[in-house]
């Protein structure tokens, strides 16, 4: 068995110029009343079975579930079992990441920017469902997937070479609610340009998302039922020590639309592009620069009303590897933000604000 888990412990009112610029759906602390906040605290906890079985199963314990924050949340609860001695398929059951694009995949103590951008956890928001995934990994791809996911080079990890699934789609912890899963399928292949690791990946999902009762305001109208698209990709320069980054996506699902009051069927894109640089190679020696410029317009489908967004941002930022397992980041955000739904159908907000977080990991 093994133990690892990481906390992230943040604060965003520096040099706040709009208290009312708020951003629900990647850090709740940020804006009026958002004070010092966990934003997480994780446990992950793995078991090898035998040589063909692993269970690993993650807790959460900075949730908010009825406005009490700190709440412990399932996030991991899988099996993957290896169906060939090479161990290169694997079949993974349970709860899980949806293999999208390349920030989806990586783990939030690697990423060197504070959130996910809204492009990318649009797609499969909080990262997490409910379902099956094959992954095909060579033996030359599991050892470099192996080596670039590491603190200095901040890799995804092994998600395969090729990967397909099925899954609700719902969202983590929510059952299927239209009896039509969404299927998934994922290529990612890491090669080298001379002595520089370089990734790519695409990938492609399509379902039925359903509107919940409780997810819809009183007098909001629109079917209950949509499709739900996305065709995305990712290119990777890993930081050795020079670092870009860049992922886009476009797709279709449901929507808030102010004139009629209703949740509609609407098209989605955006996406970032990320530029870093890394001084030294661990410890104090340690620090990464980066800048990353994100764009969306679109909706995250399980917000309420499926609120509608259009986000421009612009986050420049220092990584500090204080110690090993130990790390201060701090950002300045840029943020341009405006979000319609029936509780307020046109909210713009602009502003900046200097970000702030420890990161304490084992």
């Amino acid at each position: 068995m093994s133990f690892r888990g990481y906390a992230q412990f943040r604060y965003n009112r520096l040099f706040e110029t709009n208290k009312d610029l708020k951003c629900p759906t990647c850090d709740r602390s940020i804006g009026d009343n958002g004070g010092f906040f966990l934003r997480r605290a994780r446990l992950a906890i793995s078991a090898q079975v035998n040589d063909r079985i692993t269970v690993s199963i993650q807790p959460d314990f900075t949730s908010e579930v009825g406005g009490k924050e700190n709440t412990v949340v399932l996030r991991h609860y899988y099996a993957d079992i290896y169906l060939d001695s090479a161990r290169t398929i694997r079949a993974r059951v349970g709860q899980s990441e949806v293999p999208t694009g390349f920030e989806g995949l990586q783990s939030s103590s690697r990423r060197a920017p504070f959130d996910r951008a809204d492009a990318m956890e649009s797609a499969a928001p909080g990262e997490q469902d409910l379902g099956v995934f094959v992954f095909w990994t060579p033996v030359l791809a599991k050892r470099r997937f192996r080596d670039l996911a590491t603190t200095q080079l901040k890799g995804t990890g092994d998600y395969g070479l090729v990967s397909v699934g099925a899954y609700n789609g719902q969202g983590g912890n929510h059952p299927e609610m239209n009896n039509t899963p969404h299927v998934i399928a994922r290529v990612a292949y890491p090669f080298r340009v001379g002595p520089q690791f370089v990734e790519a990946n695409v990938y492609a999902y399509a379902g039925t998302y359903t509107i919940a009762a409780a997810q819809r305001a009183v007098g909001v109208g629109g079917k209950d039922d949509f499709n739900d698209r996305r065709l995305g990709g990712a290119v990777v320069v890993y930081p050795q020590p020079f670092g870009v980054q860049g992922e886009w996506t476009v797709g279709r699902g449901p929507q808030y639309d102010a004139p009629t009051n209703s949740i509609v069927d609407r098209p989605a894109r955006g996406g970032y592009g990320m530029i870093s640089y890394r001084l030294g190679e661990r410890g104090t020696r340690r620090v990464i620069a980066y800048a990353r410029a994100q764009y969306f317009h679109g909706a995250f489908k399980t917000d309420p009303d499926a609120r509608s967004s259009v986000v421009h941002e612009y986050e420049p930022g220092i990584e500090w590897n204080v110690e090993d397992g130990f790390e201060l980041t701090a950002a300045y955000a840029i943020s341009d933000r405006l979000y319609r739904d029936s509780a307020a159908p046109d909210n713009h907000q602009k502003g900046r604000f200097l970000r702030l977080q420890a990161q304490f990991s084992f």
